[in-house]
């Protein structure tokens, strides 16, 4: 994806990995336990984390998706293509991911790589393979916090979102082991908010030199939020726990009519609550951070706000605990993705203002815009669309 808008926010947009040649793409098909040949490449993804492109394969499009095993391994990659998995048997439209000959082969002198379940590793990269989800890709170009275009589409995406927290249950896998690609709420978890900051920086060695190496002081700076998990911890132990699909922007779902159609995308799905799911869909959609760091601090849609959620309620019912906390845990959400994604820049060999962006924007900006008038009067808003559920 390019920054078409020019805003240097949206420098992170930018296309990051080399494209997905057609030898490559016809390589990863033929090692598919039923092969499929590449005929040609029908488009190709421009989202900044992975390379991707659809296939004509001449018996069905199909996916290709490619990661730097730098940046993510097979180990947390397998778990969500098992929820995926779950979820398609439990009635969500999705796409699951298709299985590889097991094991290595050559052809040719060249190493065709080794497949494992559903991913293939192959030249320090893994390789994951699906059909094309179904319906209008309406928002293929839409950046990660533009909002639905109307409020019945909002209504219907959290009406979708309720339905997938619904087959999420059951699918009980542990969280797997940290990588820089994932949306996880497990920092305010914890009423001691920095005991477990402390911990999670020592799973992340990387992230906690590159902290110390650019004088940032994670602890001191989160400290102006521990009150939130001093408040939040006690109730956030009696909501449900589910597998999430951590980045439910609308752009990652297909479109017929004003609902969504199928979702696709679980790269950075996590086990966390069905109430951070849905507190993510309404910071992708709800606050216009762009507008919001460039000066207009009132750029929020409460309309939105209360479309998804109302949405959502019909479908799955938010507890009285739940509506409780979400205001609170909308506030801290974004905090943890927000360094996670450190992870991933360095190890991407990501550009310094990448790599400064979780930390100075992602988190640090945008917590304390909560803490703001603006902030404030947005989430007093969201107390009073829940208070009316």
């Amino acid at each position: 994806m390019e920054n078409e808008r020019g805003d240097p926010q949206l420098d992170l947009m930018i296309q990051h990995w080399p494209d997905i040649t057609m030898d490559e793409a016809d390589v990863v098909l033929g090692r598919l336990s039923e092969p499929l040949h590449a005929r040609r490449i029908i488009a190709r993804s421009g989202r900044p984390m992975a390379a991707g492109c659809l296939v004509d394969t001449g018996a069905g499009d199909m996916f290709i998706k490619r990661y730097a095993r730098s940046v993510r391994t097979e180990d947390t990659i397998l778990p969500y293509h098992r929820f995926v998995a779950h979820l398609a048997s439990h009635g969500i439209p999705t796409p699951t991911f298709h299985w590889f000959t097991a094991g290595s082969e050559t052809g040719n002198g060249n190493e065709a790589g080794f497949g494992m379940e559903t991913v293939l590793l192959w030249n320090d990269c893994v390789y994951e393979v699906s059909a094309k989800a179904w319906g209008e890709d309406r928002y293929a170009k839409a950046y990660i916090w533009d909002p639905p275009e109307t409020n019945r589409e909002a209504y219907r995406l959290g009406s979708f979102l309720g339905y997938l927290d619904i087959a999420s249950r059951g699918f009980d896998e542990p969280r797997p082991a940290p990588c820089g690609y994932q949306a996880r709420f497990s920092i305010f978890e914890h009423e001691d908010v920095l005991a477990a900051a402390d911990g999670w920086l020592r799973e992340r060695p990387l992230t906690a030199r590159w902290m110390r190496e650019t004088g940032r002081d994670f602890l001191a700076d989160l400290a102006q939020f521990a009150d939130t998990g001093v408040r939040l911890a006690p109730r956030y132990r009696d909501v449900e726990r589910i597998w999430t699909h951590g980045d439910t922007h609308l752009s990652n779902f297909m479109w017929q009519g004003d609902a969504p159609s199928a979702v696709f995308d679980f790269g950075m799905a996590d086990f966390n609550t069905a109430v951070f799911e849905l507190a993510m869909a309404l910071e992708r959609h709800t606050i216009q951070w762009l507008d919001v760091m460039n000066g207009d601090a009132d750029s929020y849609r409460l309309d939105l706000a209360r479309a998804i959620i109302s949405g959502y309620h019909a479908v799955r019912p938010l507890t009285d605990v739940e509506k409780e906390i979400l205001p609170d845990v909308l506030e801290v959400s974004q905090i943890e993705g927000g360094v996670t994604l450190i992870d991933y820049w360095l190890r991407s060999h990501g550009r310094g203002q990448d790599i400064s962006w979780g930390y100075d924007v992602d988190f640090l900006a945008h917590g304390r815009w909560y803490r703001s008038p603006s902030g404030v009067a947005y989430l007093n808003g969201l107390r009073r669309i829940l208070d009316h559920l």
